[in-house]
């Protein structure tokens, strides 16, 4: 989950029997939550959000390809997704510019993963 938080990408949890049936889950429940931290990544503060002179770009172009995120609640954090292709701003855009950065955006993201990974 650790990696997932960093990299903004989805997960998918295992439930049921499987999650039940696995003894770390069971003795991190058993323990409680408490002294766990997760590396949430870069999280704008309302100080940043404050100052953004556009709309907030949940998915700005960044050197690592991970672009910064706004936790729920603030009115200048709001975004737009989906599915599709999109523009920084999660609108969808199927020019073949954005598109391309936006391939780039996500190669930059593997690389990051896989220095995670390995390292």
């Amino acid at each position: 989950m650790q990696r997932r938080e960093l990299l903004r990408v989805g997960a998918a949890l295992a439930g049921g029997g499987l999650l039940s049936a696995c003894e770390p889950a069971i003795r991190v429940l058993e323990g409680g939550f408490t002294g766990i931290h997760i590396d949430r990544g870069r999280l704008l503060s309302d100080k940043e959000l404050d100052a953004l002179p556009t709309e907030y770009k949940r998915y700005a172009y960044a050197d690592d390809g991970i672009s910064p995120r706004a936790l729920p609640g603030h009115p200048k954090g709001v975004f737009r997704t989906t599915s599709d292709e999109h523009n920084e701003l999660g609108e969808i855009a199927d020019d073949p510019q954005t598109r391309t950065r936006m391939h780039q955006k996500r190669m930059k993201k593997m690389e990051v993963a896989k220095s995670e990974m390995n390292g």
